[in-house]
């Protein structure tokens, strides 16, 4: 019999055993039994498990290389708190993304991932959560910068993250680099807009 959404109070109970489910889409569901005393009440508490990650290891299970699935399993990281191994992620996903110096559709979308981090375009926690997942992408593009220097758009959202971090004379010297190696009249107008705001 359905009850509610957590949390909820159920009156009127019998006394006796009886066993309580909790479900959420996309979570394992949690199952107990709980004994009602004659006059009493029970408190149920308990964590339900995502599903998610298991979703996309057994993806990249299946395709290693699909960097679709590493963006996704690591904003489930974030969201989750655990920039340890979103930081893992993000990393493997940079060094697949990163292959050549041109950057293809799915690559953008794992930079401007980043970037959403960086600037909390979502909200992922309070202050201190952010503060550790602004940490978090700079040493993962500062590591991509490191194994790809010769890629523009990498260094542009280095430089990026750097002036938002109030790092201008890191930030102005990482994109004056991108500018130097950017062909694409698109990056070059967004790295020459970057250097004005500083």
């Amino acid at each position: 019999v359905e009850r509610g959404c957590s949390p909820v109070t159920v009156r009127q109970m019998t006394p006796g055993p009886h066993l309580v489910r909790v479900v959420r889409p996309g979570f394992a569901p949690h199952e107990e039994t709980v004994s009602v005393p004659p006059d009493g009440a029970v408190t149920v508490t308990c964590q339900l498990e995502s599903q998610i990650e298991e979703f996309y290891q057994q993806r990249l299970e299946a395709e290693p290389n699909s960097l679709f699935d590493l963006i996704e399993l690591g904003h489930h990281y974030v969201l989750r708190h655990d920039f340890d191994r979103a930081e893992q992620t993000f990393r493997r996903a940079c060094q697949l993304a990163t292959q050549t110096r041109w950057m293809d559709d799915s690559a953008r979308r794992l930079f401007q991932e980043l970037d959403n981090i960086h600037s909390a375009q979502f909200d992922y926690g309070n202050d201190a959560a952010v503060r550790k997942g602004r940490a978090m992408v700079l040493r993962v593009l500062e590591a991509a910068v490191g194994q790809r220097g010769d890629n523009a758009y990498v260094r542009y959202c280095l430089g990026r993250a750097l002036a938002r971090e109030g790092r201008r004379s890191e930030a102005r010297r990482e994109l004056e680099r991108a500018l130097r190696q950017a062909h694409d009249n698109g990056l070059i107008r967004l790295i020459n807009q970057e250097l004005r705001r500083l």
